[in-house]
């Protein structure tokens, strides 16, 4: 076993333990249960509490019905009027239906109609604090003379680098079809080259075929691209950790699947980094220069122009 290889295990087992810490903690728990609490309303509901948050001239943040509040330790204010939205209306499979198996199913039921139900937001009730992540951590400084070799294998596997404003928290996308990955240009070096670490390793992973879940495909991506940094002296951990507990959920499941592919990803991407930077030659005049077929990579890099978003994410 070269050593290149032992020390991508020994990475990727630290992240994987430093991963399961985070995930076990009442902190990370209590967070997990508040959001299972809150519904993923349908797009029309989304469009009725909209319309009538715009006619009461008030911002929505986190809406649940008076039961929900009340389970997660907050009480309605008296005198609050809710939001409507629609719920479903659903009744117990019978034998007979289960036999006709006609209609949506919920379970060991069926939704027979819809009714009028009323949610509150956040800001209409009081008692307990809700529990909050932390909000997601920025890297700071140089990017360890890792963007030129990462942006290199980005155009070895004919794919355009853009440097794309985002709105929001997006930092990064790919688009497989259009052959494009993007990385936001208002973010620091550091940060950017994780971005684009995290981006290049969905290239490499094969993330365009493989039908494997979304969080299998970040959890992935974003491990390969940690193990790959920290190799090469950008630690990225504070940033990684709670991305690929997010994604993951802290399932082992999920992290020992996305273990192999992590692994090869990171080695592979470790190996032609190193033949992009350390392997060095003297040229006519004595001193080393890189393999990075730097005019070619400058070229590449000055077609980065701002560009709109033209297809799916697999993003930060």
């Amino acid at each position: 076993m070269t050593e290149r290889v032992a020390r991508v295990e020994r990475l990727n087992a630290k992240l994987a333990g430093a991963v399961q810490d985070l995930t076990s903690s009442e902190q990370w728990m209590a967070m997990l249960r508040t959001a299972a609490a809150f519904h993923d309303y349908s797009p029309r509901n989304v469009l009725l509490l909209w319309m009538q948050a715009q006619e009461r001239d008030v911002v929505l943040t986190r809406v649940a019905g008076y039961t929900t509040w009340r389970r997660l330790g907050r009480s309605v204010r008296a005198g609050e009027r809710g939001f409507a939205v629609l719920a479903p209306v659903t009744r117990r499979l019978s034998e007979d239906d289960k036999a006709k198996d006609a209609g949506p199913l919920t379970g060991k039921r069926r939704m027979v109609g819809v009714r009028v139900a009323h949610v509150f937001d956040v800001a209409q009730t009081v008692g307990k604090p809700l529990p909050t992540p932390q909000p997601p951590a920025v890297l700071h400084g140089a990017d360890a003379g890792l963007w030129e070799p990462l942006a290199h294998l980005v155009d070895e596997h004919g794919y355009e680098l853009r440097r794309s404003p985002e709105l929001g928290d997006v930092q990064g996308w790919t688009d497989h079809r259009e052959r494009v990955v993007s990385v936001r240009p208002d973010i620091e070096d550091a940060q950017a080259t994780a971005v684009l670490a995290h981006e290049l390793a969905h290239i490499r992973a094969d993330h365009e075929h493989r039908p494997i879940s979304r969080a299998q495909r970040e959890t992935e991506a974003e491990s390969a691209a940690h193990v790959v940094l920290t190799a090469r002296g950008l630690d990225t951990s504070a940033l990684a950790v709670p991305y690929i507990a997010g994604w993951s959920r802290g399932d082992p499941k999920v992290i020992a699947e996305a273990a192999e592919t992590v692994h090869k990803v990171a080695a592979g991407m470790l190996v032609d980094i190193e033949r992009l930077v350390d392997d060095a030659e003297p040229d006519a005049s004595g001193p080393a220069v890189r393999r990075t077929r730097g005019s070619d990579l400058d070229r590449q890099i000055s077609r980065t122009v701002p560009a709109p978003r033209t297809g799916p994410a697999a993003s930060l």
